[in-house]
């Protein structure tokens, strides 16, 4: 019974553990589904033996209720060097909308950033209604989601948005793998991955005390337990002392003799 208590209590305490860590320092779910293996990453401008001609993407999606609906799209490297997921009413459609168009293209980048050097392309992202007119993304909680991918041995990096004639920094998380960033936009447009020497997303400090504490309780309250349970001692056990009746288990009987008094009559 102790051991299945043990084991119990270790199985939460990991859990709590991994709960902490994940807090403290959140790792997304990347973009794309499966187990893939990374082909080169194909710039637009190559140069020496690097890989060109990358891909675009472009995905229609139908108006359905009068929001607009789920749109994924992805260049078609492996794995996707560019990609977009928006949800379910992520877009302010406009009048007489009937479907949403996203399109992804590998361009050249309008400037260089200041604060480090690009890495692979910068590419545009742009959400439209049928017509060609651009949509905006409405105020949400991560919405939309767009994930770029970088080459492969490159420093830390930030995902950044070229507006109004500089590059600025949004908030970025991994991607779940080698090389990938990830970040949730406000407005589309121009995204490429920077060389900042750090992630834009950054950890709370706060966040990640408080998930290791709650992992350092639940680690000291198994170690007590392991403590309490490996220091009590076991019953003794219990021996008759030489000469005493050994215990057969069988309990006395209730019944009493007979009160019924003696007849008289001899036995012959």
């Amino acid at each position: 019974m102790t051991n299945r208590r043990l084991g119990v209590l270790l199985v939460l305490g990991g859990s709590a553990l991994a709960l902490a860590i994940q807090v403290g320092a959140p790792v997304a779910v990347p973009l794309y589904d499966g187990v893939q293996i990374a082909e080169p990453y194909r710039f637009l401008r190559p140069s020496g033996d690097q890989v060109g001609q990358p891909t675009s993407a472009s995905e229609t999606a139908t108006v359905a209720e009068g929001v607009s609906p789920v749109v994924v799209a992805a260049t078609t490297e492996i794995p996707p060097q560019a990609q977009l997921i928006a949800q379910r009413d992520a877009f302010v459609l406009t009048a007489g909308a009937t479907s949403v168009v996203a399109v992804i293209t590998p361009i050249d980048p309008p400037g260089q950033p200041t604060a480090g050097p690009l890495l692979g392309n910068a590419y545009r992202f742009s959400v439209t209604d049928q017509s060609g007119t651009a949509l905006r993304i409405k105020p949400c909680d991560g919405c939309v989601s767009i994930a770029l991918r970088a080459p492969d041995g490159g420093p830390p990096a930030t995902v950044m948005r070229f507006e109004d004639g500089a590059w600025v920094a949004v908030l970025t998380r991994h991607g779940g793998a080698v090389a990938l960033y990830q970040a949730n936009p406000v407005a589309t447009g121009i995204y490429a991955v920077v060389a900042t020497g750090e992630s834009g997303g950054g950890v709370d400090i706060v966040v990640l005390l408080a998930g290791g504490g709650i992992a350092l309780i639940f680690l000291a309250f198994i170690g007590l337990m392991f403590l309490r349970a490996g220091s009590s001692p076991l019953p003794a056990a219990r021996f008759p002392r030489d000469g005493a009746a050994q215990p057969t288990g069988r309990v006395p009987s209730k019944r009493r003799g007979s009160k019924r008094p003696p007849s008289g009559r001899s036995r012959s």
